[in-house]
């Protein structure tokens, strides 16, 4: 009798082992999906990034000034022209004609991106 019950116990044992190892399977899928989504994520900032410093390095002055204050600090293109024209003592109308047209592309480029 001894034997029967061992052989019962074994048996729902290896069972039990069966099913937590099919747990853990699906639980490492998961986990892998997981970290892939969160490597896109982190490939996708550092893309972002990239680009945002590499448009900063060509930028000088109130060119810089002006795509820092509208992409990294998010304000409204008029109120980052505004702040500018204010800063630099330049009339609001000179930075709309001479300096947004040069990076607005690249404004337009980086709004589009995110």
């Amino acid at each position: 009798m001894k034997q029967l019950k061992n052989y019962n116990d074994l048996k729902l044992e290896l069972e039990m082992a069966k099913e937590r190892k099919n747990i853990i399977s699906i639980y490492i899928k998961k986990l892998m999906y997981e970290e892939e989504q969160i490597n896109n994520v982190i490939k996708e900032q550092n893309n972002t990034l990239n680009k945002i410093e590499n448009n900063l390095l060509n930028l000088t002055g109130i060119e810089y000034k002006l795509f820092s204050e509208i992409v990294i600090n998010k304000m409204n293109v008029s109120k980052a022209i505004e702040k500018i024209a204010e800063q630099e003592d330049k009339d609001v109308s000179t930075i709309w004609k001479n300096y947004y047209p040069k990076v607005k592309d690249k404004i337009n480029e980086m709004l589009d991106y995110k």
